[in-house]
């Protein structure tokens, strides 16, 4: 079988996958709205402009409870896709008892009718009583129809249709004048806003940790020692120019944190040192015993939890306020919990670094992303705390934490030492490893631009995109049982529109931010180094991995 023959194969098996006549005829009317209402947002976050009216107030951008600026034919249509998620995810889960799945969970499940509840309660606070009615009356019927009577395909589908119209009364309360900067926006655009910093730093250092076939020349242990060396002296000339003539290549904080000499303490020399030496022997250790892959996806998780603190925890307060607001029509938002995000971001590293400690993690990859990001990131964090306590540190002290530009640098200075040694003693060291010290500390430095540029030019091009095209890319084999086949399809197709209905959300509120490069520069850069220096074992037992 020739090459392309063999894709066109795979493209077939693919396809096959998604097949319609291939699952229960009560799943599929659910599954086509999915893809209906997804290609329906699609159509408006890639139609030049169509975005642009959606924005954030200036005279609220300061405050928790923004007011975000859309029109209503937006706002009909984020909230009918919301129906289309809510009703979608609350059919999976009844399909799950009724086919008796060891995966339903009747908690899961309850969470799930829950979200039908939030148009009534927001309507509430909006002070519109009599739709508030309607759609609590349609969350009631959910209820009602998800708990009486035998469990089966049709009463899934018919609590999934009352589900929906709570959310659609919500819709319809929006072309009767419902307010554009009500809470019903404040909750979905802020929850959105976090849900969508968490998932891209999730996102990304999850990615770095797949290691996909884009850098299987990384780890290639068979190479010319002087090929090696010249990849290495050439990403020294990259990072010669980016500190001096290509400094300004982007906005800030990006020429502030390419110019490490400048920094006045000498200990973050000190501190990038000791980070850079653990990665580099982290490596050196990993290149003769492979780290197995346990529990990378929670040290991951937690790390982007921590990093992104302010917007979970605003998140939270913004949720507490909008229930006070429900029975009373408007709800005080205090501010003194910002004074705390650097001592909680703190606390939540100390608790990252502790978890390496954890036996089930010895001889893993994530005891030693743990351990290193911890090395890193506690400094950072502490600095941090005691700016915010007003603690004044003598000259000297101030500034001690090291940047990931100062740890690139070391990085690749070491990687020429070892090339050299390379050329020198051929076999001596894994030219993998002297690659992937050199370019993947280059690349990671850059990796926080990866997050306003999804939402935003060709970025959002291939953001969307992706989204659309995971359905086929990543659907995994169908069970052979029809029904669960039908369950498979539609949660995976419900996932999809719930990721692309989060991004039209988003968009408003993560566009060009640069509070979330700087979070990202300082929070993903060793972090995606550390994933991918290191060696892993083969991948066969990825499917059992815990974390």
């Amino acid at each position: 079988m020739t090459a392309d023959a063999a894709r066109a194969s795979r493209v077939r098996v693919r396809l096959e996958r998604v097949r319609l006549d291939r699952v229960p005829v009560a799943t599929r009317p659910w599954i086509v709205v999915c893809w209906t209402l997804t290609a329906m947002l699609a159509v408006v976050l890639l139609w030049p402009g169509l975005t642009d009216v959606v924005a954030v107030d200036e005279r609220t951008a300061s405050h928790l409870l923004d007011a975000f600026l859309a029109p209503i034919w937006m706002r009909v249509v984020i909230l009918v896709a919301t129906a289309g998620v809510s009703g979608a995810a609350i059919v999976r889960e009844l399909l799950r008892s009724a086919a008796r799945d060891a995966k339903a969970s009747p908690v899961r499940r309850e969470l799930t009718l829950a979200l039908a509840a939030f148009p009534a309660l927001s309507l509430l606070a909006d002070r519109m009583p009599w739709w508030a009615i309607g759609a609590a009356l349609a969350f009631a019927a959910a209820e009602l129809v998800a708990h009486l009577g035998r469990a089966s395909r049709a009463r899934a589908a018919r609590a999934g249709v009352v589900a929906a119209a709570a959310w659609l009364v919500l819709a319809a309360a929006q072309l009767a004048g419902a307010p554009s900067t009500g809470w019903t926006w404040a909750v979905l655009f802020g929850l959105a806003a976090g849900f969508a910093a968490f998932g891209s730093y999730y996102g990304i250092q999850r990615a770095a940790e797949s290691r996909t076939r884009a850098v299987d020349v990384l780890f290639r242990t068979r190479m010319p020692p002087w090929v090696v060396l010249a990849v290495v002296l050439a990403v020294a000339l990259v990072v010669v120019l980016r500190l001096t003539v290509l400094r300004e290549l982007f906005s800030e904080p990006d020429p502030t944190l390419w110019s490490p000499l400048a920094k006045e303490s000498p200990l973050s020399w000190l501190h990038a040192a000791l980070v850079a030496g653990l990665i580099v022997a982290a490596g050196l250790v990993s290149t003769r015993r492979p780290r197995a892959r346990l529990g990378e996806r929670r040290i991951a998780g937690g790390l982007a939890l921590v990093g992104n603190a302010e917007l979970m925890i605003g998140s939270g307060v913004l949720l507490v306020a909008f229930l006070v607001a429900v029975p009373l029509g408007r709800a005080p938002l205090p501010d003194a919990w910002v004074a705390w995000v650097p001592a909680v971001k703190l606390a939540g590293v100390v608790l990252v670094g502790l978890s390496a400690l954890l036996p089930r993690l010895r001889g893993t990859a994530a005891r030693i992303l743990a351990a290193i990001s911890a090395a890193y990131l506690l400094p950072v964090t502490a600095q941090g705390a005691l700016l915010a306590a007003g603690v004044e540190l003598p000259q000297g002290i101030a500034g001690f934490a090291a940047t990931p530009v100062q740890i690139l640098v070391l990085l690749v200075a070491c990687a020429l030492v070892l090339g050299i040694v390379g050329v020198v003693r051929e076999g001596v060291v894994s030219a993998g490893l002297v690659l992937r010290l050199a370019v993947v500390p280059l690349i990671a430095v850059h990796a926080g631009w990866l997050l306003p540029v999804a939402w935003s030019g060709l970025g959002r091009w291939l953001l969307v995109l992706g989204i659309v095209a995971a359905l086929v890319l990543f659907l995994p084999e169908p069970d052979p049982d029809p029904a669960r086949r039908g369950i498979e399809l539609l949660a995976a197709s419900a996932a999809q529109l719930f990721a692309i209905t989060v991004t039209t959300l988003a968009v408003p509120s993560l566009y060009d931010d640069g509070t979330l490069v700087v979070l990202g520069l300082l929070w993903l850069s060793v972090t995606v180094v550390v994933s991918l220096v290191i060696e892993t074992r083969p991948r066969d037992g990825e499917a059992r991995e815990a974390g």
